[in-house]
C-alpha cells in the first residue's frame, strides 16, 4: 500500500511541476508576448465543455488550434481577434486569459503530491520498524 501511495504521489509532484511550468509560460507570453491579429478560420462546434471547446485560426499562413473557452459562444469564422504570442509562436493566450486558477491547482497538486509522498515513506519506515521488533 505504502509504494502505492509513494508512486501516485510521485506523479501527481510530477503532473504538477509540468503545469506549473505550462502555466509559468503562458504567464510570460501574457506579461511580455507580442500582440497579435488572427484570423478566426473554424470556430467551436460546440460549447459543451466537458469536450473542451477549441477553434482554429490562422497567423503567419499556418492554422494553429486553441482552447476556446469562455469565448465560445462570441467566436465566428471570419473574425479577426487579438491574442498574445511569445517569440517562437508556440503559446496562444487571450489579452484577458485568466491563468490564476490553474496555478492555484497546480500549487495545490504539488503540495498534496508531497504530502503524500512524505507520509508513504513515513508509513514504509514505520512498518520496517515494527517488523524489526517482533
Amino acid at each position: 500500500m505504502n509504494r502505492i501511495l509513494i508512486f501516485g504521489s510521485l506523479f501527481l509532484i510530477i503532473i504538477s511541476l509540468w503545469g506549473l511550468w505550462d502555466t509559468s509560460e503562458k504567464k510570460d507570453v501574457l506579461l511580455n508576448g507580442k500582440e497579435i491579429e488572427v484570423l478566426v478560420t473554424e470556430a467551436p462546434t460546440s460549447c459543451n465543455y466537458r469536450r473542451r471547446p477549441t477553434f482554429k485560426f490562422k497567423y503567419d499562413n499556418t492554422i494553429h488550434i486553441k482552447n476556446a473557452w469562455k469565448y465560445c459562444k462570441t467566436l465566428n469564422r471570419g473574425d479577426v481577434i487579438k491574442l498574445k504570442t511569445n517569440s517562437e509562436h508556440s503559446i496562444y493566450v487571450f489579452l484577458d486569459e485568466k491563468i490564476k486558477t490553474e496555478m492555484i491547482a497546480c500549487y495545490f497538486l504539488l503540495f498534496l503530491g508531497i504530502f503524500c509522498f512524505s507520509k508513504g515513506i513515513y508509513n514504509s519506515k514505520l512498518n520496517t520498524k515494527n517488523s524489526k521488533l517482533k
